[in-house]
């Protein structure tokens, strides 16, 4: 705030000895009697009192910045048009998000056509056109279910082969031979499954070739199952025939014999041992390539180009949320940053009508000074003539009895050009002009309330129209 200081009549009258001056210029009678001008001393104090105003108005002139700062910041909140600026940023964020949105869902379309494209030149080109249907979707329950399948079954059966042989071989070797089989029964059964017999069954576009090749393969692996399955059955029974022979040759005929189970004197030794592993074996070969068959689309490749359709639909859907999501909530936005510029702009009204109070109080405590200024001087004056006339032996000069000049104390307006035509000196105008400030921003808030709806629901309607 705006503030003076007062100079003392007493301080002054110490620091430049006034009363001694007027005393020893009157014992020599000067000023003399017929002068016109002020004696030395009466202009150095006309002199001292002129640089403390100016002193004093410079601090008031540097500190009417800052309140001009201020008086120019309320007034532009306040003033008509206030919102310009912000309904202009408003739109153009809306705008953004919308084309941002557009570009976004656009790029989440083209893959979905993408992948249905893809999905139509794989039903084209593997001539399902006949047996059209939706691929097969493959949960995460199915893929890693089936993979534990497989695990459970290996761990199962390599146990159940392992506790049959172990006292017939010992357990390294039935640690070795159980694994085997369990490699040929299950993982094997699992790769005909999945890479063999999907192909095989359901891809009309394979060649004559690729069939009478499919067809050797799982010939082979049937032959191999049979004949591992056979080799085991054979291992576990013939080593206790061998035992009961009665000569080594022919107990080591015997088991020479397994190395091709499929002999009479071989077979007719299985007993429940054997046949159980044999069960075991066919079992548990039936059900892991069962899993492989299953395991995903029964059309090799079909599978994947469904997931991958379906991916693409999910990241679609995930996009047009996340997009009507944010142009949702910019609208929020919007509207709350609205709300709060109503309020800054009722307090900046309120702030100004503060303002120009304490202004009207600078004026009165201004012009106040500059009447105690003027007072302070003319008693200096008065101080020093008194004191001259009381040792004078010849009359005083004429002009002794005149007021000196102050015409260097200037009024506020004068001083305070870069402000004084911002205040609004009188109450009631300072008054009137709040109110209609009130009114403006009232106005203009609501009018900028209505056309911002307006806008983003256009924006949501071409987004829906977009998405649709």
């Amino acid at each position: 705030m705006l503030s003076w200081n007062y100079l003392s009549s007493a301080a002054v009258e110490k620091l430049l000895k006034i009363k001694r001056s007027g005393k020893k210029d009157g014992v020599e009678n000067l000023p003399k009697s017929s002068a016109k001008r002020l004696s030395s001393k009466e202009q150095e104090i006309v002199s001292h009192c002129k640089g403390h105003f100016s002193r004093q108005v410079q601090g008031s002139i540097d500190g009417c910045r800052s309140v001009s700062s201020n008086i120019n910041k309320f007034s532009s909140e306040i003033n008509a048009n206030g919102l310009k600026n912000f309904i202009r940023e408003a739109k153009q964020n809306l705008e953004k998000i919308f084309f941002d949105a557009k570009v976004d869902i656009g790029d989440g379309k083209k893959e979905v056509e993408k992948a249905e494209r893809e999905k139509q030149r794989f039903i084209v080109n593997r001539g399902l056109e006949d047996n059209l249907r939706e691929p097969k979707k493959r949960t995460y329950f199915k893929f890693f279910g089936s993979l534990l399948l497989i695990a459970v079954l290996a761990a199962v059966e390599i146990w159940l082969n392992y506790s049959s042989l172990y006292q017939v071989l010992g357990i390294p070797e039935a640690r070795v031979i159980a694994s085997l089989v369990s490699a040929i029964n299950i993982g094997l059964s699992f790769i005909i499954g999945l890479s063999v017999l999907r192909y095989l069954l359901n891809d009309p576009s394979r060649t004559t070739f690729e069939k009478m090749f499919d067809r050797l393969k799982v010939t082979g692996y049937v032959l191999l199952l049979i004949y591992s399955n056979f080799l085991i059955a054979a291992t576990r029974a013939v080593p206790e025939v061998a035992s009961m022979q009665e000569t080594q040759q022919e107990a080591l005929e015997i088991l020479g014999s397994v190395i091709w189970p499929f002999q009479w004197e071989v077979l007719s030794t299985f007993g429940g041992p054997s046949i159980y592993l044999l069960m075991i074996g066919a079992f548990f070969s039936i059900i892991s390539m069962m899993d492989g068959y299953y395991f995903d689309d029964k059309i090799p490749g079909y599978g994947e180009i469904g997931r991958n359709l379906d991916k693409a639909d999910k990241q679609l859907k995930v996009k047009i949320l996340k997009n009507k999501n944010t142009l949702h909530e910019e609208k929020k936005k919007v509207f709350n940053d609205l709300e709060q510029r109503e309020k800054e702009r009722e307090a900046a009204a309120e702030e100004w009508a503060l303002l120009q109070d304490e202004m009207q109080i600078a004026v009165n405590d201004y012009d106040a000074f500059i009447d105690d200024l003027a007072h302070t001087q003319q008693d200096l004056i008065d101080i020093y003539r008194e004191n001259n006339t009381a040792q004078r032996s010849k009359e005083e000069p004429t002009y002794f009895s005149e007021k000196t000049d102050t015409s260097y104390l200037k009024s506020f307006e004068q001083v305070h050009t870069n402000i004084y035509h911002e205040l609004v000196l009188n109450d009631k105008e300072k008054t009137e002009h709040v109110k209609t400030a009130r009114k403006i921003i009232h106005s203009e808030s609501e009018t900028a309330r209505v056309e911002l709806i307006k806008v983003a629901d256009e924006y949501k309607d071409k987004l829906d129209k977009l998405i649709a």
